[in-house]
């Protein structure tokens, strides 16, 4: 079921895939910045994957800087 506080959260997840000013969404829905980011703001699936991708390139050498992880 949807309801306000689903669309609120929904608002809120997209305005940051977007990347979007934080203040401003906040602004929008009435709440403070700390509200926003703690409460209504969500990781997408996709975007949680692509951090764990990015460490994962990390750990094996991967990455601009996975040499440092191979250092003795």
């Amino acid at each position: 079921m949807v309801n306000f506080h689903v669309m609120r959260r929904i608002h809120a997840t997209l305005m940051n895939e977007i990347h979007d000013d934080p203040k401003l969404v906040a602004d929008q829905l009435g709440h403070t910045l700390d509200v926003n980011q703690n409460v209504y703001t969500q990781a997408s699936v996709a975007t949680q994957q692509g951090c764990v991708d990015a460490l994962e390139s990390a750990l094996t050498g991967k990455a601009e800087f996975g040499a440092f992880w191979s250092r003795p």
